[in-house]
């Protein structure tokens, strides 16, 4: 830009004489409407006495320069530039009917690029109030023109910028940067106001180079976002910083040595001393990555996950947000790997926050409905795809300026496959099909635009098709193969998606029709591909050889197929652990095959994967029936069923409902079987989602002929359980009592008592399923109910408001073991709370089932929420946490109340912070919990305590204990 007078051109804030602007804290329409309002002197657009005037006020200026204080551009405390201050309420000068206020600095004499700095006002009324004013730079020797880089920002999201700038709202940031000043020369900065009310001006100035942001620093607005970088430096001299390999193969070294607290401690001193000589975080950020994904953590799992882990850890510490969310797929990934679910979704923090700063929902529900997905499940919706955010974030770069972005992070596809992973691990399995879909699409339309967006839809559709696979939706999942052979894009990482999409394409026709010797070749040869890959990882590979011994077995080669599973069993592989149970209970080979399921089911534990225990409880079931356990089949089978409810397997449960009816007839139990077997043709004959194959399937499980020995009669006497022994309620103040108690039924066949109650007037009625006892109602004091083998009862307790006080006794009586008692003491509400858990109990433990818990939750405000809450219990023992309809909710693998160990699993996380929540609606939520005790129960019994997180500490709400 130039001018015919040599005269500086305002900045921004400096508008035309006819039109005035008032600037306004995080007002983004004011700098809008500035923009290209910088005033040019020029013959034809300014008046002659206006140019005259501009004239006179510089040369006013220079004249008076010694009356503004000359600041140093040098550093303040690291990384930061020093800040400055004047005040032109006190040391203002005038001229011409304008208060004045004014400083001046010298570029330095290696000045090597263009000086950037910020400032905010602090006015007496308010900056809202504080009136107009015209900025500008001068240089005190000569007249040069200065085009300037400008943007306005809120205190908000710049925590540094509120602590150097106290009680200040928003600050300016502006680049002086075409041309660059020259060095050695000193500047004036000017303000001029309509009125005397601003009490400070605070600013810091630096240079836009290496140099600068060492020896000066970069602008106090915040820290990086990937890191610190050079403005860190705070040891003098001239050294350079460590190679950062080299602190990653020391830590290997003491990892191998030492183990991994030891080898990150080590980490964690290198990385301190690495920025204090002025090393680029992001270079050691990039080695440890390396590290982690293609280096020692590519074999040992447990060190890329603690590695991973510590780093991204570190980048919320140093307030490196962007490099944190980057992190979020990688750590995610690698804690489920070492089966650390919890973890993993507290990984994928970083990233939900982000998406709240681009004000964009994170769930795919929310998005616009364009139709079905596929013709064949159109319970999954295809959702239009947003390509950018809908607010941009604001991004800190190295030297301290702010730039704002819409763009999504080019690992965004990453983290929603991640994220989408753990939804379906929690049989939210809609949205995490809709989840990968949404990242396959924007990962197509942002092909060539964003680095490896053909990789993330390659992975993004593979994990489709791993999801439908795992429904048991094969066609679907076949032809969602199909289309990534067929893609035309690259394949990046030697064509590994479409390698592992021929490979789940041969294990899908293995599942639907005969083997072909053809495909052991076509095998072969996919698993040699994969195994040179550098990309692919050893569960990937071995997978291929899980199919061919699967191949191998249909083909009547069943030793062969044996000694390959019964290798890779060895090798640590889990696929074919369950393989070989398969296959072992196809062929009739019992023998150890009793072990083998109590080994695989303490695996699956440890590996953390409570949904793979549907499959392996109908497995268990078909065992126990084929070898005269009848009784013991039902409860497996029941357990199976209520998992397949739990995760919604909805093609897996028609098939085992079936088997049930099967069970149940060889029982003698003809009214249960009758009612199962229309049940499993009801759920099979579901067309909107169910695959016809899967009827015919239903069918030939309910006409097959029995291949299992003939149950034997019931000899011994069926014993009833009525559960809790002793409770106490304690309603919230303004809600009704809320219960449960819990008849079970181990037997094989149906038993037929009398639930009632005396202590209190209460009405009790009988669906089929549940008894409803209301208290404090009169009406019939007992109810005749009928319980299925294998099966339980639920008895749900409520009254009116306010609920009735006193004790009452619920018992049982039944043909074999007489008079059962649950004996209940209802409480009067407490003052001042607002939520509680309102019952607790006594137990007593169950060989047949893990001890059932049931908790009523209320809030006195209403509406939905969710808590953060805990499980703990006294001794090691397995805790499962359900919600309303036996939703998942958590599962403590020992009963620590972390949920941050192998084998522990965490289905509902609001806020990705590791801990559970409690789902409130309405003000109340059901909390069942299914206990394991780890060993013998000790004579004194065990306690169970429900804890909730609030006020930053945890507090006990309740209570139970279980005894022998």
């Amino acid at each position: 830009m130039s001018s015919p007078f040599g005269l500086s051109v305002w900045c921004l804030f400096r508008p035309a004489p006819e039109r005035r602007f008032r600037i306004e804290s995080g007002s983004w329409l004011v700098i809008g409407l500035m923009l290209g309002l910088l005033l040019l002197s020029s013959a034809s657009g300014v008046a002659e006495e206006d140019a005259d005037g501009i004239a006179a006020r510089n040369a006013f200026l220079r004249e008076n320069r010694e009356k503004f204080p000359l600041v140093e551009l040098r550093k303040g405390e690291a990384p930061f530039a020093a800040v400055h201050s004047i005040h032109p309420n006190k040391r203002g000068i005038e001229h011409e009917g304008s208060l004045y206020s004014a400083f001046r600095f010298r570029t330095p004499d290696w000045l090597d690029s263009h000086v950037i700095w910020m400032f905010a006002l602090r006015g007496g009324s308010g900056m809202r109030n504080e009136g107009f004013f015209d900025l500008s730079i001068l240089p005190v020797e000569e007249d040069r023109l200065f085009s300037v880089r400008r943007t306005n920002f809120t205190k908000e999201r710049f925590p540094k910028f509120a602590e150097k700038f106290p009680g200040f709202g928003s600050f300016f940031i502006q680049a002086f940067d075409r041309p660059v000043p020259k060095p050695g020369t000193e500047h004036i900065v000017w303000f001029s106001f309509a009125h005397k009310e601003i009490e400070e001006i605070r600013f810091s100035l630096t240079v836009w180079s290496d140099r600068g942001m060492r020896e000066i620093g970069m602008l106090p607005t915040n820290y990086p976002a990937l890191g610190p970088d050079v403005a860190f430096r705070t040891i003098e001299g001239t050294g350079k910083p460590k190679e950062p390999a080299a602190s990653m193969k020391e830590a290997v070294a003491i990892q191998r040595k030492s183990g991994t607290g030891d080898a990150l401690a080590h980490l964690e001193k290198e990385l301190g001393s690495f920025i204090a000589a002025g090393g680029k975080f992001r270079n050691f950020y990039l080695a440890l990555w390396k590290e982690a994904q293609v280096g020692t953590g590519r074999a040992e799992l447990e060190w890329a996950a603690a590695a991973n882990g510590w780093l991204q850890d570190k980048c919320i510490e140093l307030e490196a947000y962007l490099a944190a969310e980057e992190l979020c797929a990688n750590t995610a990934s690698t804690m489920v790997t070492v089966n650390r679910y919890a973890s993993a979704r507290r990984a994928l923090k970083p990233f939900l926050f982000a998406m709240e700063r681009r004000s964009m929902s994170a769930d795919p529900f929310d998005l616009d409905d364009l139709g079905p997905a596929f013709e064949s499940l159109p319970d999954v919706r295809r959702r239009r795809v947003p390509l950018v955010a809908k607010r941009g974030i604001s991004v800190v770069d190295d030297h301290g300026w702010v730039f704002v972005t819409k763009d999504m992070p080019r690992l965004f596809a990453g983290s929603m496959v991640t994220l989408a992973n753990l939804e379906f691990l929690g049989g939210d399995w809609k949205r995490s099909i809709e989840r990968k879909l949404w990242a396959a699409d924007w990962s197509d339309q942002m092909h060539g635009k964003v680095q490896e967006a053909g990789a993330r839809w390659y992975s993004s559709m593979s994990g489709v098709a791993g999801d439908l696979e795992t429904l048991g939706l094969y066609e679907l999942a076949d032809e969602c193969n199909r289309t990534i052979i067929e893609a035309k894009r690259s394949d990046p990482y030697q064509n590994r998606s479409k390698l592992s999409a021929r490979h789940r394409r041969i294990a899908l026709r293995l599942m639907q029709g005969p083997a072909e010797e053809s495909m052991l070749k076509e095998l072969a040869t996919i698993h040699s591909r994969m195994k040179k890959n550098p990309f692919v990882i050893r569960a990937t590979w071995e997978s291929v050889e899980v199919t061919r011994a699967k191949c191998l077995f249909f083909l009547g080669k069943e030793n062969e197929a044996e000694a390959l599973l019964t290798g890779l069993v060895k090798s640590g592989n889990r696929a074919a652990r369950f393989e070989r149970i398969r296959q072992r209970l196809l062929g009739g080979r019992f023998d150890g095959l009793d072990g083998e399921f109590t080994t695989v089911l303490t695996k699956i534990r440890e590996w953390g994967r409570k949904i793979d225990e549907a499959e392996l409880y109908s497995l268990y079931a078909d065992f126990l029936e084929r070898t005269g356990r009848a009784d013991e089949s039902l409860a497996m089978r029941r357990e199976a069923i209520r998992l397949e409810r739990c995760f919604d397997l909805f093609v897996a449960l028609p098939k085992d409902v079936a088997r049930l009816s099967v069970l149940l007839k060889r029982c003698a139990d003809e009214q249960g079987a009758a009612g199962a077997a229309a049940e499993a043709l009801e759920l099979a004959g579901n067309q909107r989602r169910i695959p016809d194959r899967v009827l015919g399937e239903v069918k030939g499980i309910l006409n097959a002929p029995s291949v299992s020995p003939a149950a034997e009669a019931e000899t011994r006497s069926v014993q009833v359980e009525l559960q809790p022994v002793r409770a106490i309620a304690i309603p919230v103040k303004g809600m009704p009592l809320r219960g449960r108690a819990i008849l079970l039924n181990p037997g094989t066949r149906a038993v037929e008592g009398i639930l009632s109650i005396r202590g209190l007037s209460a009405d009790i009625r009988w669906d089929g399923v549940t008894a409803s006892v209301r208290i404090g109602k009169p009406g019939a004091g007992k109810v005749a109910i009928r319980i299925d083998p294998g099966c339980y009862a639920r008895v749900d307790l409520s009254s009116d408001v306010p609920p009735p006080v006193g004790e009452f006794e619920l018992a049982w009586t039944g043909p074999a073991n007489g008079r059962q008692a649950s004996r209940w003491i209802i409480s009067a509400p407490d003052d001042g709370i607002a939520s509680a858990v309102v019952d607790a109990g006594e137990y007593t433990s169950n060989p047949f089932y893990g001890i059932p818990i049931h908790h009523h939750y209320q809030d006195a405000g209403g509406g939905e929420s969710a808590t953060a809450f805990r499980v703990r219990s006294s001794v090691p023992a397995r805790i499962e946490a359900y919600g309303a309809e036996d939703t998942p909710l958590f599962v403590d693998a020992n009963g620590d109340g972390e949920l941050t160990g192998s084998g522990d699993s965490l289905f509902l996380d609001v806020d990705a912070d590791a801990l559970a929540d409690i789902p409130v609606v309405e003000g109340e939520c059901v909390l069942h919990f299914e206990v394991f005790p780890i060993g013998d129960l000790p004579s004194e019994g065990v306690n169970i305590e429900l804890e909730t997180y609030t006020g930053g500490r945890w507090s006990v709400i309740a209570e139970d204990r279980i005894v022998r």
